[in-house]
């Protein structure tokens, strides 16, 4: 399996390294340490001055410590690391890199849960995690933990996961691909599955077929939930299956994933379009802004089955 780390030299992309580290996966993994030379806001001019160069040779010799201190923490779980460093524009040269290397996986840190953090994860994370084509995790450190780099060697392991499933093919491939990591047997996991509330009003109030409408889309989302529940109980025994209706989907499976206290929410996304981008606004976008916890957008979905498709029919979408 290959990964691409994107780090910065900063304590939020230490502790995403670190977050990959405690997560043990079936095969061995290649990783590509990538730092990007984000160059301070300049005009062309100023790219002349003396001060240049010296500032760029620092930004080298910052990454080339940062990622020799990676290297020697992570190269028990690796079967191979390479460094690299480029200039450019930030989120651009990860998803280029991204695409050229053909990663299975981009792990990228966010800064924290502040108003600000949320605005700055805007500019480089949120990004890459919603144009890659390829899956994304974002880890957001836990509060209060991971102020000192020192104490990455401490950093626990993710042991209690939430899995937004709605019966559809990237749902169900986002369960593949965290069933394909070793979990602690006393590990958590909670299949989220939101119905939408949708506002049939006609006259003086909602009609007697939409009523029937949502109570049909409730009851086959809550089966296929549970079906999925049990699939996963198969590797972590602690799982349950928690169904509930919402009008804003994105916010149920926050809320849900928060108040379970969980250390990763998983997500899966179909793709890239129009209309793709304005249903990830509403859901995967807000998710991953949200959430407290480190978040991954699954985006390795095949083709549907016969069975996949008998499963999904009536299902409603994130």
């Amino acid at each position: 399996m290959k990964v691409l780390i994107a780090t910065d030299n900063s304590s939020s992309s230490d502790h995403a390294a670190l977050f990959l580290r405690e997560l043990h996966f079936h095969e061995p993994l290649d990783v590509i340490l990538l730092t990007v030379a984000g160059y301070p806001p300049a005009t062309n001019t100023e790219y002349l001055e003396p001060w240049f160069p010296d500032w760029v040779e620092t930004q080298r010799e910052l990454a080339t410590k940062n990622h020799a201190m990676l290297t020697e923490k992570l190269r028990n779980r690796c079967a191979s690391i390479r460094r690299m460093y480029l200039p450019g524009h930030a989120a651009n040269v990860i998803l280029e890199q991204a695409a050229e290397e053909e990663v299975d996986l981009i792990v990228m840190g966010a800064r924290g849960h502040s108003l600000l953090d949320r605005v700055l994860l805007g500019s480089i994370s949120d990004y890459v995690a919603t144009h890659a084509k390829t899956s994304v995790l974002v880890v957001r450190p836990n509060s209060g933990d991971f102020t000192d780099k020192e104490l990455a060697s401490q950093h626990k392991r993710a042991n209690k996961i939430s899995i937004a499933y709605d019966g559809s093919n990237q749902s169900r491939a986002s369960v593949d691909e965290m069933l394909q990591l070793d979990w602690d047997r006393d590990s958590q996991a909670v299949v989220v599955s939101i119905t939408p509330i949708y506002d049939y009003i006609m006259g003086d109030g909602m009609t007697a077929a939409a009523v029937t409408n949502e109570d049909e889309i409730f009851s086959t989302m809550n089966q296929a939930a549970q079906r999925m529940c049990k699939r996963v109980r198969g590797t972590l025994p602690n799982s349950a299956a928690v169904v509930t209706r919402n009008h804003h989907v994105g916010d149920a499976i926050v809320n849900i994933a928060n108040e379970n206290g969980s250390d990763l929410l998983v997500i899966g996304d179909a793709g890239h379009g129009r209309i793709h981008d304005l249903i990830l606004g509403n859901t995967t976008k807000y998710v991953l802004r949200h959430a407290n916890c480190s978040v991954w957008i699954s985006r390795h979905a095949k083709v549907q089955s016969a069975a996949d498709s008998a499963e999904s029919s009536g299902m409603a979408t994130t």
